[in-house]
């Protein structure tokens, strides 16, 4: 007999990015062995996403989530009671998964009471001063995080993240589990692309040499680097190359750049993907992947990065921070 999982979200596709890629594939695998419902914020129903998907999928009103991470002593009034006690009612059976921490998991530990397991992101348990990353540099976040992993299993996929949870959060290690990350390496090594034809679309020069950074644009991403690395090269008399920046609100970047080095840079701030058929990672990523000679991860701080798998999978060489 199959268990029923209820699995809590506040990310889901058409964003495209390492963390809803893990989403789609924890729920994926849930689903084999149990009855899964994922549970995500109203907002993404204009979706409409996959009635394929091996999970069930059902919303709940994110207002109410967006109303308490500003006020959470509202959690007591007559509306927050009536949505707990519908929610309850319905998943009470239910082993229940929390993807993030914050504000998502305090907001359901006053619904549900008990959190079976949560799956906490790099920005639930790491800090980084230097960009100011991290909701544990918050003092009243760090507790609202605390109290809600006091009883709950959490999951972990990688020792950085492992440690990153024994450091800063108060949680017991017996109850840290490990679960292996994903990224389809069949998917990866079978795509076949015409390098040609890419250099062509994207006014590249046969002679020149394709770095590729994928990143949305945020602080802990560390994109501001490139322009550093980029005068380094130059100034070291390597000048034949381009640098494709692929990713959400990149092309802010402009803005910062200086003129030489906006000359080296292509922006792409998104890509098309298939959301009803979506593959892990996208091919119209992995057509990047196959098509750069050298990929760039300037991220300051990461709890995995699976970009560096989907790179190693396209055997390519990586450069990335210690």
């Amino acid at each position: 007999m199959k268990n029923n999982v209820l699995f809590v979200s506040t990310s889901f596709f058409p964003k495209f990015a390492g963390t809803e890629i893990e989403i789609y594939n924890l729920a994926t695998e849930l689903s084999l062995k149990n009855n899964v419902t994922l549970l995500l914020p109203k907002y993404l129903k204009r979706y409409n996403h996959n009635k394929e998907y091996k999970f069930k999928i059902q919303y709940f009103d994110d207002i109410l989530l967006r109303i308490y991470s500003r006020f959470p002593s509202l959690i007591f009034s007559y509306l927050f009671s009536v949505t707990s006690k519908s929610l309850k009612k319905q998943f009470e059976d239910h082993k229940k998964f929390f993807f993030f921490i914050h504000p998502t998991a305090s907001f359901f530990s006053y619904i549900f009471k008990t959190l079976d397991f949560l799956v906490p992101q790099g920005v639930d348990v790491q800090v980084d001063n230097e960009s100011g990353y991290g909701f544990l540099s918050n003092p009243k976040i760090r507790k609202l995080i605390n109290k809600v992993t006091k009883n709950s299993t959490c999951l972990y996929m990688s020792d950085s993240m492992k440690k990153s949870i024994l450091e800063n959060l108060n949680i017991d290690e017996n109850k840290l589990v490990y679960i292996p990350t994903a990224t389809n390496i069949k998917l990866i090594e079978k795509h076949t692309t015409n390098n040609t034809l890419f250099r062509r679309k994207h006014n590249i020069n046969s002679n020149e040499i394709i770095i590729l950074t994928t990143s949305r644009y945020s602080p802990k991403k560390g994109l501001e680097k490139i322009e550093l690395i980029i005068e380094a090269l130059i100034s070291k008399k390597y000048e034949n190359f381009r640098w494709i920046v692929l990713g959400k609100n990149t092309k802010l970047l402009k803005n910062k750049f200086g003129k030489k080095t906006l000359q080296k840079i292509i922006f792409i701030d998104e890509i098309k993907i298939d959301n009803q058929n979506p593959t892990t990672p996208p091919l119209a990523l992995i057509e990047f992947y196959k098509n750069c000679d050298v990929y760039c991860n300037t991220s300051r701080i990461e709890g995995f990065s699976l970009t560096n798998l989907d790179i190693m999978a396209s055997k390519k060489p990586i450069v990335a921070f210690d």
